[in-house]
């Protein structure tokens, strides 16, 4: 390659073609075409000592030894020069001396690389150039490559020796063989006691690496050892810098992971503890600071939220008050004109009971004989109101008397059944109240009349969605939903065609922790 590069400098200096074209043999000529190949030899030092010839466009020698000139003048010189045109040789052609001399199978002593003068690949020759190396120089190239277990030859191709380092006396293996199988060039040949690796160069030549079947030296079998332990030491400390590394910076990792699924699992508590100064524990320190800004921002939120919640409560409770009062006030105003004065301060004296339980604290939870007392004394108010004797039945089992349930909760709702179901309803009317503890520990509260219907569907949805309007249903159903959630059921069975009255159905948790305000 280093020649080829070398060759290809000179073949394209411009100096060295316009003293070609306008050589005339004087000693001037002569030094210039001298002093333009020095100057390539400067630029571009070459491996090997050589010789350069410079031929005519016509072939003659104008440039070179005495020597060389007598070997180079011949018509059979300048024919191999001219091949270098051929697109098999692409520019440049090598050739030996003995194929100058038609003995292709003598002993190699020169070799040859020539390649045309011209402007570009395809431009006209202006003349040849030529370079000349001995075989031993050649060989020299190689030595260093070999030893007492590794020849070598180089091949031309016509497939004969052109240069070898032979201490294993196997050039007769090589003459046997070449003509059959080193030519094709396949990557390795079985010559029974040696392998041959043929290697195709870039002239054509073959260069053929000889060396011993099973064989290894005291230098190979030491490498190799050497190299096994090195690779030994080299996983060691490969396995343990990773483990350290691994201990330094994967373990914190992962425990930051464990808590912050901590955290997505609701712990606001969840910290991580990092013991270094590098980039972990500024992560860890930031991280910590996060989740506690996020725990006091939850905690605002939550007492937000709470004061919220309780104020909307007080809100519907004091809705439900004066909505009653004016009915009752109303039915008094009544009474005062129609009925015995005994009948109407039976009834004031309810009403005044009722105003005390309402009136008498803002708790939002009440016992569930505290609220069946409150519907005894709205319902002897309303009994008052009929033309027809108002009856009601309350049946509660004696073991859920003292569960809390939200306060005002079953006075709306009999306050809504007598006025809307009821009232229109004056043949036997009838409210009907049961509590009833669930398997689940959970407490199923009922109030049905026999009153007329209503489109309960419409008023479900409406009641879903938040768009229902009616004070008693919607301050009920609000309250639920404000304390527990969706942890409650409240559904509504009535129907606006033949007078089957109305069902109420509250299922709620049995609750005995709350604290009810004196």
């Amino acid at each position: 390659r280093a020649l080829s590069n070398y060759l290809s400098l000179l073949c394209q200096d411009t100096f060295i073609r316009g003293y070609v074209d306008s050589w005339t043999g004087s000693e001037e000529d002569i030094a210039n075409l001298r002093k333009a190949i020095n100057h390539n030899n400067f630029a571009s030092p070459h491996l090997i000592d050589t010789d350069i010839i410079v031929l005519s466009p016509d072939g003659s020698v104008i440039f070179g030894s005495k020597a060389i000139s007598n070997l180079c003048s011949d018509d059979v010189f300048f024919a191999f020069a001219q091949q270098a045109y051929s697109p098999a040789h692409r520019g440049m052609i090598w050739f030996t001396d003995n194929q100058l001399i038609g003995q292709t199978g003598s002993e190699v002593e020169y070799c040859f690389i020539a390649a045309p003068i011209r402007e570009s690949s395809f431009g006209t020759s202006h003349g040849y150039i030529a370079l000349r190396m001995r075989q031993s120089s050649l060989v020299s190239m190689y030595l260093v490559a070999t030893d007492e277990q590794t020849n070598f030859f180089v091949l031309d191709a016509n497939g004969s020796i052109i240069a070898s380092v032979d201490t294993m006396g196997v050039t007769d293996l090589i003459s046997d063989i070449h003509n059959r199988t080193i030519m094709q060039a396949p990557e390795k040949i079985d010559g029974g006691d040696y392998i041959l690796y043929p290697i195709k160069l870039s002239n054509s030549w073959v260069l053929v690496s000889i060396t011993q079947a099973h064989a290894t030296t005291p230098e190979m079998t030491m490498k190799t050892n050497t190299f096994l332990l090195a690779l030994f030491f080299t996983v060691f400390i490969t396995l343990a810098v990773a483990y350290v590394m691994s201990r330094r910076f994967v373990k914190p990792i992962a425990n930051m992971i464990v808590q912050m699924d901590n955290v997505a699992d609701g712990d606001l508590s969840s910290h991580v503890a990092v013991n270094s100064n590098d980039e972990l524990s500024q992560l860890a320190d930031h991280y910590n600071r996060m989740i506690d800004r996020l725990q006091e921002l939850v905690t605002q939120i939550v007492i937000e939220q709470e004061e919220k919640r309780r104020a909307a409560i007080i809100a519907y409770q004091t809705q439900i008050n004066p909505h009653f009062l004016m009915n009752t006030l109303s039915s008094i105003r009544y009474m005062i004109y129609t009925s015995d004065p005994k009948d109407i301060d039976k009834m004031i004296l309810a009403l005044t009971k009722i105003l005390k339980y309402a009136l008498s604290d803002s708790g939002e939870y009440a016992t569930l004989s505290m609220e069946l007392e409150q519907l005894r004394n709205y319902m002897t108010i309303q009994q008052f109101g009929f033309d027809s004797p108002l009856d009601y039945d309350i049946t509660v089992d004696p073991k859920l008397e003292d569960c809390k349930i939200v306060k005002l909760l079953l006075q709306p709702l009999a306050e809504n059944a007598v006025l809307h179901g009821l009232k229109m309803q004056q043949n036997n009317p009838l409210l009907t109240v049961t509590a009833v503890a669930l398997y689940d520990n959970r407490i199923q509260i009922t109030i049905s009349d026999n009153g007329i219907g209503f489109d309960s569907e419409n008023v479900m949805a409406q009641l879903a969605d938040g768009t229902y309007t009616g004070i008693g249903l919607g301050n009920v159903y609000n309250r639920l939903l404000l304390h527990y959630g969706n942890n409650f059921s409240f559904d509504i069975e009535s129907h606006t065609e033949g007078n089957t009255g109305t069902r109420i159905v509250i299922i709620i948790p049995r609750e005995t922790n709350k604290e009810i305000e004196p």
